[in-house]
């Protein structure tokens, strides 16, 4: 992943609640990472740890390429 480039940083409630609405989240974060649109941890998990205002954050890491591609 390009650092340098913007990332949406979800949270997992979110993740589930609002943008998996009524589907299944795993099945979900695999279809995003396989496609490169999601941004795994170094451990390969789904989620990554954020640091903000001295607190840690497991996000989900959603790329600007799903917004990009046709």
């Amino acid at each position: 992943m390009d650092e340098d480039r913007t990332t949406f940083n979800i949270l997992p409630q979110v993740f589930r609640d609002e943008i998996c609405a009524g589907l299944d989240p795993t099945t979900v974060a695999r279809a995003l990472a396989e496609r490169d649109y999601l941004v795994k941890d170094s451990q390969g998990k789904m989620t990554r740890s954020i640091r903000h205002k001295r607190q840690s954050f497991r996000v989900y890491v959603i790329t600007p390429k799903l917004f990009e591609d046709d």
